[in-house]
C-alpha cells in the first residue's frame, strides 16, 4: 500500500516504476572493475559496449570517457539510446554528431529524444542521414518537438525515400 496516498498498488507497471532504472553502461562498468579476469573477459566483448551507447549516461562524463566506450565498441553495430540537449554548451551533441557522421553505417539501433535548447538544427543533421546507406539499421525512432512526435513510419518514408532499414 502506498502511505503517502493510502491507495493500494494497482498494477505491476505502477510497482516497476518505483524501482530505479540503472543503464546498462554503468552496470557493465562496475561488472568490469570486479577483477581482472571479468575485467580482460568483458573488454575482449566490444559487442557489450556497443549494445550500451547510453547518451544520458556520457552526458554526465568527460569526453575522454565518451571516447573509451566508443573506442571499447571496436567495429560491433552499436545501439544507441538517450536524450540528447541541443545548445551550445552540450556534451552529447558533439558526440552525436560524430557516431552519426562517423558511425552511421554501424548503427542498427537509434533510439534518441532531441531537446533543443536555443541553437542548432538537429532535423538537419536527420535529415543528412538519408544520404547514406544504413546497412546494419533495424529500429530508429527520434522525438523532436520541430519533427512532430517521431522519426518513425511516414516520417520514416520521407527520410529514406522508401527504403526502409529491417525489421
Amino acid at each position: 500500500m502506498n502511505m503517502e496516498h493510502k491507495t493500494p498498488l494497482s498494477s505491476r507497471q505502477t510497482l516497476m516504476s518505483m524501482i530505479v532504472r540503472v543503464s546498462p553502461l554503468i552496470t557493465i562498468r562496475h561488472t568490469s572493475q570486479v577483477c581482472q579476469h571479468w575485467r580482460n573477459l568483458i573488454l575482449q566483448l566490444p559487442m557489450i559496449w556497443a549494445n550500451i551507447v547510453d547518451l544520458d549516461v556520457l552526458r554526465q562524463k568527460k569526453g575522454t570517457c565518451r571516447t573509451e566506450v566508443l573506442r571499447r565498441t571496436g567495429t560491433a553495430t552499436l545501439c544507441i539510446s538517450g536524450t540528447v540537449y541541443w545548445k551550445k554548451s552540450s556534451r552529447t551533441q558533439p558526440f552525436l554528431c560524430l557516431l552519426l557522421k562517423e558511425h552511421w553505417e554501424r548503427i542498427q539501433n537509434l533510439d534518441i529524444d532531441v531537446v533543443c535548447l536555443g541553437s542548432g538544427d538537429p532535423p538537419t543533421i536527420i535529415k543528412q542521414m538519408r544520404k547514406r546507406p544504413a546497412p546494419k539499421l533495424e529500429f530508429i525512432s527520434v522525438c523532436h518537438p520541430l519533427m512532430g512526435s517521431q522519426v518513425r513510419g511516414s516520417l520514416f518514408k520521407k527520410i529514406y525515400e522508401g527504403s526502409e532499414p529491417k525489421g
